[in-house]
C-alpha cells in the first residue's frame, strides 16, 4: 500500500498544471468516512489531490478510524447551470469495530460528483460511489456472531470546502 500511495502522489503531481495551484480545507460526512476533514491541493483547475481523516466524530477513533488519498478530475465543459461535474478514485486504510470483530481493511472507491460554488472560496461537493474493500486482519472481539467485513458498500458523501490559499502562475 505504501508503495503505491507514493506512486500514485507522485504520478498526480507530476501533472503540468498551467491555470492555478491552491490549497483548500475540507469537511465532509459520508457513509464509509462518516466525519471527515482534509486538505485538498488543486493542481490546474481541472486536478485536485485530498488528503482526508474520517472517524465517528473523533471520538474513539481507536474504533472506528479511516484515511484516504483521494484524486479527482473536474470534466471541462460539462457546466450545467451552476453544476460541475467530477470524476476520480480514493482510496486508503480503515479501522471498523462492531459488537464482535475489530476490522482492518483497505478501501478503493471510485466515484461520481458534482461541485458547486456556493460564494467566492465556499464549495459543496456530492459524490456516490462503490467501496471494494479488502481485509488486512480480524480481531474477535466478543463470541456471536460470525462474518466478515462487506466486500462492496455504497459510498455516498456530502462535503463543504473552503479555499484557503490560490496562486496564480502566468
Amino acid at each position: 500500500m505504501n508503495i503505491s500511495f507514493f506512486i500514485l502522489l507522485f504520478g498526480v503531481l507530476s501533472l503540468k498544471c498551467s491555470a492555478q495551484f491552491g490549497i483548500k480545507g475540507h469537511l465532509g460526512a459520508s457513509y464509509i468516512e462518516h466525519l471527515s476533514t482534509g486538505l485538498t491541493l488543486s493542481m490546474g483547475r481541472h486536478h485536485s489531490v485530498s488528503f482526508l481523516y474520517g472517524s465517528n466524530f473523533f471520538i474513539n477513533s481507536s474504533d472506528f478510524s479511516n484515511a484516504f488519498l483521494q484524486y479527482d478530475f473536474t470534466v471541462p465543459g460539462w457546466k450545467v447551470e451552476k453544476l460541475m461535474p467530477r470524476f476520480g478514485i480514493k482510496g486508503g486504510n480503515s479501522l471498523y469495530t462492531n459488537e464482535y470483530y475489530r476490522w482492518k481493511v483497505i478501501s478503493l472507491i471510485p466515484f461520481f460528483g458534482v461541485n458547486r460554488l456556493l460564494a467566492e472560496r465556499w464549495d459543496l461537493l456530492v459524490e456516490a460511489g462503490a467501496a471494494y474493500s479488502f481485509e488486512q486482519s480480524v480481531e474477535r472481539i466478543s463470541q456471536g456472531d460470525i462474518g466478515h467485513y462487506r466486500q462492496w458498500l455504497p459510498e455516498i458523501k456530502a462535503a463543504i470546502t473552503y479555499t484557503i490559499f490560490t496562486k496564480s502562475r502566468r
